[in-house]
């Protein structure tokens, strides 16, 4: 029996080389590690189990043989949820995702699917899958990647949610991107900014540059027009605005896909 308690902050996670394993007061056993070929029918279980798309079998051997970033949360050697993503450049992407970014060389991470299973749903899985993700990206030497992209049908509002709660944001709208059954359906395009500290410092100084520019043509265009000698001064207003957002303990764990 599955206790409904998340495991995300009422455990404590070691991080091995490859393997986060944690212990409850059930002795429960939780590890992360990569597929192998004997994954093989677990792994198309999970994916059958979750998405109303069906993969061809080609792609199932190449999750299972290291072509992807592709890894899964065991519990007691029971695959919860699965991740795979691949470490791509936007030359490489489909002609839909190409004006992610204007330099074809750039490298970029695509989640192609992620899932947890009915059983395990509504327990930070999902959560914890993206944060090893992350772990990986920033373990990749260069060049390293500037973003992560998936795609999610456009209805799937848990989903949506999930991952603007984990910082990405709606890149575009892809009219008919999905096929179910004789039905297609609209995706939407998220990213995630990576490394952006230097993008975003850079763009901050130039908006201070351009300011300050601003402020000393003002008071040169003004200063024929004061009052010599005026006793007051000028009174400045510093508004901050700050925004909170309230940390849900566990999020809605929904089954992701790409049609790609």
């Amino acid at each position: 029996m599955v206790s409904d308690t998340s495991i995300i902050n009422s455990n404590k996670w070691t991080i091995g080389d490859t393997v986060k394993i944690v212990e409850n007061k059930n002795n429960d056993y939780w590890h992360i590690r990569e597929f192998v070929l004997e994954d093989l029918q677990d792994v198309c279980a999970l994916c059958r189990e979750a998405f109303p798309l069906e993969y061809p079998n080609e792609w199932y051997m190449d999750v299972v043989n290291g072509c992807y970033i592709s890894f899964g949360l065991y519990h007691n050697n029971i695959l919860t949820s699965l991740l795979v993503a691949e470490n791509t450049t936007i030359r490489d992407c489909d002609l839909e995702d190409k004006s992610l970014h204007s330099d074809p060389t750039v490298n970029v991470i695509y989640i192609l699917s992620l899932a947890v299973t009915q059983n395990y749903k509504r327990r930070g899985l999902a959560t914890i899958l993206l944060k090893h993700l992350m772990n990986i990206i920033n373990s990749i030497q260069q060049p390293l990647p500037k973003m992560i992209f998936l795609h999610v049908l456009c209805d799937n509002h848990p989903a949506i949610s999930f991952y603007r709660k984990n910082g990405f944001f709606h890149h575009a709208t892809i009219s008919n991107y999905y096929q179910i059954g004789d039905a297609y359906f609209d995706g939407f395009t998220f990213v995630k900014h990576l490394n952006t500290s230097n993008y975003y410092g850079s763009f901050n100084n130039l908006l201070t540059s351009i300011y300050k520019c601003c402020t000393s043509l003002i008071e040169l265009l003004a200063s024929p027009f004061r009052r010599c000698g005026g006793g007051g001064g000028n009174g400045g207003t510093s508004r901050k605005s700050s925004i909170n957002k309230k940390e849900k303990s566990d999020d809605k764990l929904v089954s992701i896909c790409s049609n790609r």
